[in-house]
Parts: structure tokens; sequence; C-alpha cells
């Protein structure tokens, strides 16, 4: 879950003073919508209406949790300007669960942004150790960097697994990280040489062509940069006794290399898998 029951309820209890029309103008305005099917069993008219809307939120879904975080402002907004003793519980609950409040807006902490798109993304695939790999970024990049970089290089490793394991690609079970990645992006179109500009080329197409051949040669190098990383400084490896370890600022880039990169290549799967639907599903028609 992205938001904690814990801070569902902290937020709620304070939306019970609002009248209903409220309530709904409220969520309404960010996307958000009541479930007709649902009866809830909580006591107060208020609080079965914010149940009503808490129900048809998938919290696992970022888009859709994004929306209730534009509620959660308009809540936060209104402790602020009457200096209610809530807000810090607020702040603190959203601490908690990976949020920051700044200027008005409720933000993910730091790097984490991609790292909840990853859970979200893990979820949909079934890929639950993808999750123990996020956690596992999320709570050690300033108390342990090494680990966090050592898991930068696992996540990378895991979604390339996870990516040709559902495209039935069988692979070594001992191949290295950049030959992982090669593969995996050869499986989905993605190498160098399978991009192509159009039969009518232009000279701007043939320069698009090349730019993006430079910048799918640089992401695949993402890899063996965080192999190297890893294997220097990470977790894994027992590095010289008169090296010195990683700053937590080297890890944050270990890990938003990864991040970055692991939802490139979960999303471009995703997609594939989407125009491969589509087209079966065309060529089944009489």
């Amino acid at each position: 879950m992205l938001i904690s029951l814990a801070t569902r309820k902290e937020f709620r209890e304070w939306m019970t003073g609002w009248v209903l029309r409220q309530i709904d103008e409220e969520f309404q305005n960010a996307g958000l919508h009541v479930d007709p099917y649902y009866e809830s069993t909580m006591q107060g008219e208020r609080r079965r209406l914010i149940d009503t809307y808490y129900h048809a939120i998938d919290f696992t879904d970022w888009g859709q949790v994004n929306r209730l975080l534009k509620v959660y402002e308009t809540v936060i907004d209104q402790a602020e300007s009457t200096n209610s003793e809530q807000l810090p519980k607020f702040i603190k609950c959203l601490s908690r669960d990976g949020f920051i409040y700044e200027e008005h807006r409720i933000l993910p902490k730091g790097g984490q942004l991609a790292l909840k798109g990853i859970s979200q993304i893990a979820i949909h695939f079934d890929a639950s150790y993808i999750n123990t790999q996020v956690a596992r970024i999320e709570a050690s990049v300033d108390s342990d960097p090494a680990l966090a970089i050592g898991s930068a290089k696992e996540l990378v490793e895991t979604c390339c697994k996870t990516i040709l394991s559902e495209r039935g690609v069988v692979v070594e079970e001992f191949m290295d990280l950049p030959k992982l990645v090669k593969v995996t992006l050869k499986e989905l179109n993605l190498a160098p040489e399978d991009v192509k500009a159009p039969k009518k080329e232009t000279d701007t197409a043939k320069k698009a062509e090349e730019a993006m051949k430079r910048l799918l040669q640089n992401l695949g190098g993402i890899a063996g940069s965080l192999a190297e990383l890893r294997n220097l400084l990470g977790t894994g490896h027992g590095p010289d006794g008169k090296v010195k370890g990683p700053k937590p600022h080297h890890a944050k880039l270990a890990a938003g290399a990864a991040t970055t990169f692991v939802m490139f290549l979960f999303e471009s799967h995703r997609e594939n898998l989407s125009k491969t639907k589509l087209h079966d599903q065309a060529d089944a028609k009489p």
C-alpha cells in the first residue's frame, strides 16, 4: 500500500469536520468517485461517505493515490492556516509513508517516486521480490549506501529476468548483468541496431536515429557501471580494507539510475505486450 491505514484515518477524521457537499467536491475535483455498490458500516454520515471514496481507490496504484494526495493537500493547507495541532501529525504520517509536504504539495521523498512506480509495476507482473528490493533501497540509501548500491544492481537484474521470463525467454543461470541487459534490450527491440529511421529519410530523421542509438547505448552502459560499482563499493564483495565506503549521494545516483532504467524496461515490456495482444486479436478475427 502506498498510503497506510493510519494515514488514511488521520486525514479522514479531519474531513469529518467538512459538510457532505465539500467532501464530494474535493474528491470529485481530484478525479475520484465513490464505489456505488459499497455500503460502509462506519459510524457517522461523513465517515461513511469518505469510506466509500476510499473503498474505490486502489492504494497500490500510484495514479489513483496521487489524486487522493490532492485532497490531502487541501486538508494540510487548512490545518496550516488555522495553526492546528493536527498539522505535525499529518506531516509525521506522510513521512512514514515516504512523502514530504513542501510548498503546498505532497511529494515522494527524494528518488522515491520512481521506486513507488516500480512497486506498482511489480504488483502488475506479480514480481513480489522486486518490492523487497525497492524497500531495501529506500531503507538503506542514507544508512547503508553500500547495501543500496548492491540492491540497485540486483533490482536491474531481477527486472530483466522477470521480463524475459514473462516472454518465455530462457537465459543462462549465471549470466552476468551486462549480458543479461543486452539480451533484454534485444528482446524488447531496444538494441541500438533496432532503431531505424523512416524509409523516406530526412536529415532530421537521420540525426534523430543516431541520437536514439547513442541514448540506448548509454542506457545499456548503466548495467555495466552498476555491476562495476557494486563490485568495488557495494555489498556482495569484500573490498580492500583501505577503500573508503560510498556516501549517500553515491547510493542515490546508483538508485536513481537503476530505477529510471527499470521503469523504462518495464514500460517498454508492457507496451510491447499490449501491441502483441491487439495483433493476435486482429489475426483471430474471421
